[in-house]
C-alpha cells in the first residue's frame, strides 16, 4: 500500500530512514508500444520489448489495455494522436498486445479491455474488482467507476471508497 502522506512527509524529512525510502514503491508508468509512425520494425515484434519490461521490472505486474470497439479506437486515435489509421491497422496492433500479454502470462499480465470494463453503466466495477485482488489487494471493493474525461474532459468529483479493511496482502 503507499503509506498515507504523514509518513511520507516523515520520511520525507527523516535523514535515518535512507532504507525505508529504498523499500517503499509508489506509483505506475505508463507504457506505449508504439513509435510516432506507428506501423515500424519495432512494433512489428514486441515479444523484445516484452521480455526488456520482464528483465528490468522483475517485480512488476502488467496491465494491457486494449480496445476490442476498433471504430471509437480509430476515432480516439485520430484525435489524440492525429494517426490516420485504419481498423486492420487497429486489430493488427490488439493482435500483437494481446501476444504480449500471452508472453509474460497470466501471474505477470492481464489483459483488460476499455470496450467492456469502462461502460458508463458500471458493469465494469466487477473487472476493477477482479483486477484489484490479481494486483493481490483484499477486502478493497469499487463500487462505481470514476471518469477521467467525464462527458468530454471534465472532471468526475466522485470519492471512491474501497472499504475500511482495504489492504494489501500481508499487510
Amino acid at each position: 500500500n503507499p503509506p498515507t502522506q504523514d509518513e511520507l512527509i516523515r520520511l520525507a524529512k527523516s535523514e535515518d530512514t535512507q532504507k525505508e525510502k529504498e523499500e517503499t514503491i509508489i506509483g505506475f508508468k505508463t507504457v506505449r508500444f508504439h513509435g510516432p509512425d506507428f506501423i515500424d520494425e519495432f512494433t512489428k515484434d514486441l515479444i523484445p520489448s516484452a521480455d526488456f519490461l520482464m528483465e528490468t521490472f522483475p517485480c512488476a505486474r502488467f496491465i494491457i489495455n486494449i480496445r476490442g470497439d476498433v471504430e471509437k479506437q480509430v476515432e480516439s486515435w485520430k484525435n489524440s494522436f492525429s494517426l490516420d489509421l485504419d481498423g486492420d491497422e487497429i486489430r493488427q496492433y490488439n493482435k500483437w498486445l494481446i501476444n504480449v500479454a500471452a508472453h509474460l502470462g497470466q501471474d505477470r499480465a492481464r489483459l483488460l479491455d476499455m470496450s467492456e470494463w469502462s461502460k458508463r453503466d458500471n458493469s465494469g466495477v466487477e473487472v476493477l474488482n477482479d483486477l484489484i485482488e490479481w494486483l493481490g489487494f483484499e477486502d478493497c471493493t469499487y463500487d462505481s467507476l470514476l471518469h477521467s474525461n467525464k462527458n468530454g474532459y471534465g472532471i468526475d468529483r466522485q470519492r471512491m471508497f474501497l472499504g475500511e479493511n482495504c489492504r494489501y496482502k500481508g499487510n
